[in-house]
């Protein structure tokens, strides 16, 4: 048995809620709530490389670098592939019914309000890796093998939002207008996010002390 920080939960509850603030308020594109996933996913694979490098459970050296590398270096190329992928697919596919979206000037961060969600993001996780991995004491616990996944699992939540996301924004845009169909992408987007991040914070918790 283990235990589960609420405030963890909760906090991550409300930032995965930024998406509906994007697309009600700011007029956030189904591009920018997948570009700005992909910037939030590379923080977590930077920071999480810095959980391997300094885990001191399992073995006796002192930084793990070689798993570091690897780590840091895969999930980085397929977080590149994959983001060819979303301006290709969203690009062609979506973009179409999407009047007014300017991929160039998201790739470009010019939106002062995605800079700081990104910005915010960056914070939050470099907070929780001193408060929570190093003063609590953590990393000394901390096995880099269980936290060393070759195939981040955000990845694959990212594919499967975008094929999920993808015909929910098709259907509704289809039934009602093209409006409807991005908040249908992010009611999607942030349903999975929410699943993905609990059952995260839960194994996290768990494989600290494997």
């Amino acid at each position: 048995m283990f235990k589960i920080k609420s405030n963890k939960l909760i906090s991550q509850t409300l930032m995965n809620f930024i998406p509906f603030l994007g697309v009600f308020f700011w007029n956030w594109s189904v591009f920018t709530l997948v570009f700005a996933f992909c910037l939030k996913t590379w923080a977590f694979v930077f920071f999480n490389g810095i959980k391997i490098l300094f885990a001191q459970k399992g073995e006796n050296k002192p930084l793990h670098l070689v798993k570091y590398f690897i780590y840091v270096a895969f999930n980085s190329c397929l977080l590149f592939f994959y983001l060819i992928f979303i301006i290709v697919f969203i690009g062609f596919l979506i973009g179409n019914h999407q009047e007014g979206t300017n991929y160039i000037n998201t790739l470009k961060l010019t939106d002062p309000r995605l800079r700081y969600t990104i910005l915010v993001f960056f914070i939050y996780k470099f907070g929780e890796l001193i408060f929570e991995y190093f003063l609590n004491g953590v990393y000394k616990n901390s096995n880099p093998d269980s936290i060393n996944q070759i195939f981040n699992p955000r990845l694959l939540y990212l594919h499967l939002v975008i094929v999920v996301g993808f015909f929910s924004f098709l259907s509704f845009s289809k039934i009602f207008n093209n409006q409807i169909g991005i908040y249908a992408f992010a009611f999607v987007f942030t349903a999975l996010k929410l699943i993905l991040d609990f059952n995260t914070i839960i194994k996290e918790n768990n494989q600290v002390y494997l």
